[in-house]
């Protein structure tokens, strides 16, 4: 399980296998939204059953789609056959808040315009160690960013749900990024 997006009260878990993303879990605010790859979605432990809009408009069904929009972020999850997650994350400006994201999607909105290309399934070359450099082949970096659980906001590393502040200034940066 690891952290896609940590942001000023939004946090994106997701479980994993084979490199495939399987169920997410996504706290905004006091909100807690599951879907999966079967297609359930579940808000606050209770599930929905049938298409249409949660949470005052927040959250939106149509089939195996969902919707979730926050003040800087729409994403749009679908279940794929009842395999595997799709994951497509866009905001205008990540930094609206004054607090730059992280996680392994978040990160790669830091504001240089340069895209983050891994050359690895194990994050290589994109996602960052604690010292803010990249990782290495066979170093393991990405176990930096396991959560116990889909709705847990308080991993160690690079959390920001809470408005964590590394001391870099926030730069206004659009940001889009997708992944299955």
């Amino acid at each position: 399980m690891y952290n896609l997006l940590s942001d000023k009260g939004l946090q994106v878990n997701s479980t994993f296998n084979n490199n495939f993303m399987q169920d997410f879990g996504i706290t905004l605010g006091q909100d807690q939204i599951a879907f999966d790859k079967a297609g359930k979605l579940t808000i606050n432990s209770e599930e929905q059953k049938g298409d249409g809009e949660f949470l005052n408009g927040k959250v939106s069904r149509k089939g195996n789609q969902v919707t979730v929009q926050s003040d800087e972020y729409s994403m749009k999850l679908a279940a794929v056959q009842n395999k595997y997650m799709n994951i497509d994350f866009t905001s205008d400006n990540a930094a609206a808040d004054g607090v730059m994201p992280h996680g392994l999607w978040g990160q790669s909105a830091d504001g240089d315009g340069k895209a983050r290309k891994g050359s690895g399934f194990d994050g290589t070359g994109a996602i960052e160690r604690l010292d803010g450099t990249m990782a290495k082949k066979g170093d393991k970096t990405y176990q930096l960013y396991e959560v116990n659980g889909l709705f847990d906001t308080g991993f160690a590393n690079f959390n920001r749900f809470n408005g964590g502040f590394t001391g870099a200034p926030a730069a206004p940066v659009a940001a889009r990024g997708n992944g299955e």
